[in-house]
C-alpha cells in the first residue's frame, strides 16, 4: 500500500516544471507556503535575485545558500558595506553568470577610490584589492561584470586576469580621486578577454581612437559598444571600429562632433556594417549624405536614435526610414535641441510606411499637433510605447467625432512638457489610447491651474 502511495507522487523534476511554467510573482509566492517541499522545490529554481538598501549583510550568508542556483545577483541601492558582500559572493560556492555590483552609497565609493596609505582600517584596504581576484578564482564563468571601480588600468588588468570567459564588461568610475583609464589598460584587458561582445566606454576622458583600434583587432566577437563623452576619440576611430567589427550589431555614441560617414561605400565588398541593427547618435553633427549612405550600405536598422543630432534635414532621415521601413521597431527623433523641420506632414508620409513601429519617441517637436497624434494611433496597430513631448498639442482645431479606430496596444504615453493643454483635450487623446497603463504629464501647465 504504501509503494503504491510512493508512485502517486510526483517527482521534484515534474514539479519543477510545473511551477517553471508559472509566469506571475504572486503564484510563484503562494506556492511556497504550501508546504517545506514546494518551498525547497521554488528556491532551486530561483536563478536572480537584486540586495536592495532593506536587505542586512547579516543575512546574505543565508540568501546565498537558500538559493543555490543563482545565476544573476544585482545589487540596487545597497547601503552595505559592497567590498564584504561581494567577498561573501566569492566564498558562497555558487557559479554565477552574472554580477551587478553598482554603489549607490557615498560613503562606500570613497573606500573603492581611496588610495592604499590612506587612514583606513585594515579590513577596508584589503578587500578592495582582492575581491576582483577571488570571485574569478572561485567564478570562472562570469560572462557579465558591471561594478563602480576608480583604480584606472589596475581595474582592467584585474578583471582581463580574473575572468577569461567575460563577455560584458561596465566599469563606473566616480569620485575626483578615481584614476582614469587609458589605451594602455584598455589595449591589455581587450588581448585577455577574446570572447568579449559589449562594453560600455562611458565617461573615460583619457581614452582615444587607439582603444577602439584594440578593440577591433582583439576581439572578434564584438557586438555592442557604447562611447559616450570619451573626448579624444575621433571620426578616425569608430570608421575603424564599425569596418574591423564583423559581428557590431548595436552602436552608441554620445559626444559633440561631427560624422560624415563611417567609410562605408557603395559596393564595398569589406562592408561589416550589415549586422548593424541598433543605431544611437546623441549630440552628433551628421548629415543627409551620412544618412543616405547608410542604405547604400544596406543596413536594415531595428533600432535608430537621433536624439539631439544636428546637420540633417527631412531629405535625409526620409530616405533612410523608407529603406529601413520593415525592419524599424523603435524611433527617437528630437531633443533638447528642437527639430524645427519635422511637421505634421512629414509625419504623415513616413507613418504610411512605418507601420511596424513599436516604439516611438518625439522629443521638442514644436510644430507637431493633434493630428500628428492622431495619425500616429491611427497608423502604428503594434505601437506600445509612444512619446510626444514639448509639441503644439491643444493648439490645432481638429475633429475627433470622425474617429471610430482605437489603438489598443499603446501601453507607456509621455504627453510631458506642454502648453496650453486643457483636460477636454487630454480626454480626447486618451480616448484614442484605452489601454494606457503608464501615463507621464510632468510639466503640464494645465495640472498646475486645477
Amino acid at each position: 500500500m504504501e509503494k503504491e502511495e510512493e508512485r502517486k507522487e510526483l517527482l521534484d523534476d515534474c514539479w519543477e516544471m510545473i511551477f517553471g511554467r508559472l509566469q506571475h510573482k504572486s503564484d510563484k509566492e503562494s506556492i511556497t507556503l504550501v508546504c517545506k517541499r514546494f518551498l525547497s522545490i521554488t528556491n532551486s529554481l530561483r536563478v536572480s535575485i537584486k540586495l536592495s538598501d532593506y536587505t542586512p549583510i547579516s543575512i546574505l550568508p543565508r540568501l546565498l545558500q537558500r538559493f543555490s542556483n543563482l545565476k544573476k545577483i544585482q545589487f540596487c541601492n545597497f547601503r552595505g558595506d559592497l567590498n564584504e558582500a561581494v567577498v561573501a559572493i566569492a566564498q558562497s560556492g555558487l557559479d554565477l553568470e552574472e554580477l551587478f555590483a553598482l554603489s549607490n552609497n557615498q560613503s562606500q565609493r570613497l573606500v573603492w577610490l581611496e588610495e592604499l596609505g590612506s587612514n583606513m582600517s585594515p579590513k577596508v584596504l584589503k578587500q578592495p584589492t582582492v575581491w576582483l581576484e577571488e570571485l574569478g578564482s572561485n567564478m570562472k564563468n562570469l560572462k557579465i561584470l558591471k561594478f563602480t571601480g576608480g583604480q584606472g588600468d589596475a581595474d582592467l588588468v584585474r578583471v582581463a586576469d580574473s575572468f577569461p570567459k567575460l563577455e560584458e564588461l561596465y566599469i563606473e568610475h566616480e569620485g575626483l580621486n578615481a584614476i582614469s583609464v587609458t589605451d594602455e589598460g584598455m589595449d591589455y584587458m581587450s588581448s585577455k578577454l577574446k570572447r568579449l561582445r559589449r562594453i560600455d566606454l562611458s565617461n573615460k576622458a583619457h581614452i582615444s581612437d587607439k582603444s577602439l583600434f584594440s578593440l577591433s583587432k582583439n576581439c572578434p566577437l564584438l557586438e555592442q559598444i557604447e562611447i559616450n563623452d570619451c573626448n579624444s576619440v575621433t571620426e578616425e576611430g569608430i570608421s575603424f571600429l564599425v569596418n574591423n567589427s564583423h559581428h557590431l550589431n548595436m552602436l552608441y555614441i554620445c559626444k559633440y562632433f561631427k560624422i560624415d560617414s563611417f567609410g562605408v561605400y557603395k559596393g564595398s565588398t569589406n562592408n561589416f556594417l550589415t549586422n548593424l541593427q541598433s543605431l544611437k547618435l546623441q549630440n552628433v553633427d551628421i548629415s543627409d549624405e551620412f544618412l543616405i549612405s547608410i542604405t547604400e550600405a544596406r543596413i536594415y536598422l531595428t533600432e535608430l536614435d537621433l536624439t539631439d543630432c544636428e546637420g540633417y534635414t527631412f531629405t535625409g532621415i526620409s530616405r533612410l526610414l523608407l529603406h529601413t521601413s520593415q525592419t524599424l521597431k523603435s524611433l527617437e527623433l528630437g531633443g533638447f535641441r528642437e527639430l524645427e523641420f519635422l511637421i505634421n506632414e512629414h509625419i504623415e508620409y513616413l507613418l504610411s510606411f512605418l507601420q511596424n513601429l513599436t516604439s516611438i519617441t518625439l522629443f521638442n517637436c514644436s510644430k507637431l499637433s493633434d493630428s500628428a497624434f492622431v495619425i500616429i494611433t491611427q497608423k502604428c496597430p503594434l505601437l506600445c510605447h509612444f512619446a510626444m513631448t514639448g509639441s503644439s498639442l491643444g493648439n490645432e482645431e481638429y475633429d475627433y467625432d470622425g474617429l471610430m479606430k482605437k489603438n489598443r496596444a499603446i501601453k507607456y504615453l509621455n504627453l510631458s512638457s506642454h502648453h496650453d493643454f486643457s483636460p477636454t483635450v487630454l480626454k480626447r487623446l486618451l480616448n484614442m489610447c484605452p489601454e494606457v497603463e503608464k501615463l507621464n504629464l510632468s510639466h503640464c501647465l494645465f495640472l498646475r491651474h486645477n
